[in-house]
Order: C-alpha cells, then sequence, then structure tokens
C-alpha cells in the first residue's frame, strides 16, 4: 500500500507540472477560501492558491532535495569507506567509529 502511494505521489508530481498552465504562486483575491470543486480539487487557501497544484508543485520540490541528498551523501560514505579500506591502520578505525 505504501510502494502504491509513494509512487502515486511520484509520478503525478513529476509528470502533472507539464499538463498545465496552473502557477503554484499565483494569487487570486476571488477565489479566497474557496470550498473543494471541479475546478479546485482541495479548494483553495486565505490567499487564493490552488492547494491542489501547491501540493503537487511541493511534492516535486521535495522529491528533488531528498533524491539530490541522498545521492551526495551516498558518494561521500562511499568514498570515506573507500579510502579507509585501502589505507588502513588508525585512519579505518576512526572512519569506522564515525560511520557507525
Amino acid at each position: 500500500i505504501g510502494l502504491t502511494i509513494v509512487t502515486i505521489l511520484t509520478t503525478g508530481s513529476l509528470i502533472l507540472p507539464f499538463f498545465t498552465t496552473v502557477d503554484p504562486a499565483a494569487q487570486g483575491t476571488y477565489m479566497k477560501n474557496l470550498p473543494p470543486s471541479q475546478a479546485h480539487l482541495l479548494g483553495t487557501n486565505a490567499l487564493g492558491q490552488d492547494i491542489f497544484w501547491y501540493l503537487v508543485f511541493a511534492v516535486r520540490n521535495s522529491l528533488l532535495l531528498g533524491v539530490t541528498v541522498s545521492i551526495g551523501v551516498t558518494i561521500i560514505a562511499t568514498s570515506l569507506c573507500l579510502s579507509a579500506g585501502f589505507i588502513g591502520g588508525w585512519y579505518e578505525r576512526v572512519v569506522v567509529v564515525f560511520m557507525d
């Protein structure tokens, strides 16, 4: 169930922005606090922003940040562990303690 939800969120946040002309940061004073409808699936907030599109763009940004950080940390950890394995000695012990 969790994998299905993550897959739907990921796919939707990566594909949906290409099919819309909605600006998630656009504000409309005439659209404040509207209830959910066909035009605004989750309604609008106090600034008149469409909450659904705001969430779609927010998920995309969060995924981009998460993937970038994960790749960076993996590269750093792999480099440290490889260097510890080749150098050995006290350096290896320090890196292993730090990684644990």
